[in-house]
């Protein structure tokens, strides 16, 4: 009888022990989504074709068009144009609005989203006016941190890098951003 005694308190015991504690270790950590959103600002641009960064690229098949200018012209120049296609801040807001601000002209606002499976950013502009900016920009997040956001985009065949590439060739874009 003291057995069974000593057993049932054993399990009466392990049971309340099992089922009495609460599961305290469970973090809730914040979604992508949320974190990402603040202003942030374009502090670099590296374009690669089928990884071999671009400008060695050109210099291999395009030896005549990249003439004498060195690497850091050529960057320098391509920097200027991403300049004015990226904006000064990029303003990822709560709501799910975002907001490209430039210094020279109106804001362009537009809707974000992020698929946190896919690590994607989609920005869906407005109003796109001219002919580079596409309405509907989806972005593979390549990292982030508190401070940092780096995306890219792959774009394929001969419509990119002005017509230079072969059908079978892809360049990959990608543009890091720093939180204000």
């Amino acid at each position: 009888m003291k057995k069974i005694i000593l057993n049932l308190a054993l399990i009466l015991g392990l049971a309340l022990t099992i089922f009495s504690c609460e599961d305290d270790d469970t973090v809730t950590k914040p979604s992508l989504q949320d974190d990402i959103v603040g202003q942030w600002t374009h502090s670099s641009v590296s374009l690669s074709v089928d990884g071999v960064n671009y400008t060695d690229y050109l210099r291999q098949n395009y030896p005549d068009l990249m003439g004498d200018q060195t690497d850091v012209e050529i960057e320098s120049s391509v920097n200027e144009v991403f300049d004015e296609l990226l904006g000064d801040v990029l303003e990822l807001q709560d709501n799910s609005i975002f907001v490209s601000t430039y210094s020279d002209s109106e804001p362009e606002p537009g809707n974000w989203s992020v698929n946190e499976q896919t690590r994607t950013l989609m920005l869906n502009y407005e109003d796109p006016d001219d002919e580079f900016e596409s309405p509907n920009l989806q972005l593979t997040i390549e990292s982030f941190t508190d401070n940092v956001l780096e995306v890219s985009e792959d774009f394929e065949g001969s419509d990119a890098l002005f017509g230079l590439l072969k059908e079978e060739e892809t360049l990959k874009v990608t543009v890091s951003f720093d939180r204000l």
